[in-house]
């Protein structure tokens, strides 16, 4: 029996997540499938992210002056939601 691929995923930005995704979709549909040998068959995946979460460029380093709810434009020019 061949053991299960290692996969080292740096960064959990957009495709780090797309790609974890993926694989849970993947997972899912085997086990309802009952595929034990595709299930055996995926990746253990060790996913390193520098940041205290994931979301890569999708993370906003932005303060909001309401308590990080983000409603709205906060660009000051009284304009509302862009």
């Amino acid at each position: 029996k061949k053991p299960a691929p290692t996969v080292a995923l740096i960064g959990c930005g957009p495709g780090g997540m797309f790609f974890l995704h993926a694989l849970a979709i993947r997972r899912a549909r085997l086990e309802a499938d009952g595929d034990l040998e595709g299930l055996a068959s995926l990746p253990v995946v060790t996913c390193f992210e520098k940041s205290s979460g994931p979301g890569g460029v999708w993370r906003s380093s932005r303060k909001f002056e309401d308590g990080g709810r983000g409603r709205g434009n906060d660009d000051g020019d009284g304009g509302g939601d862009a």
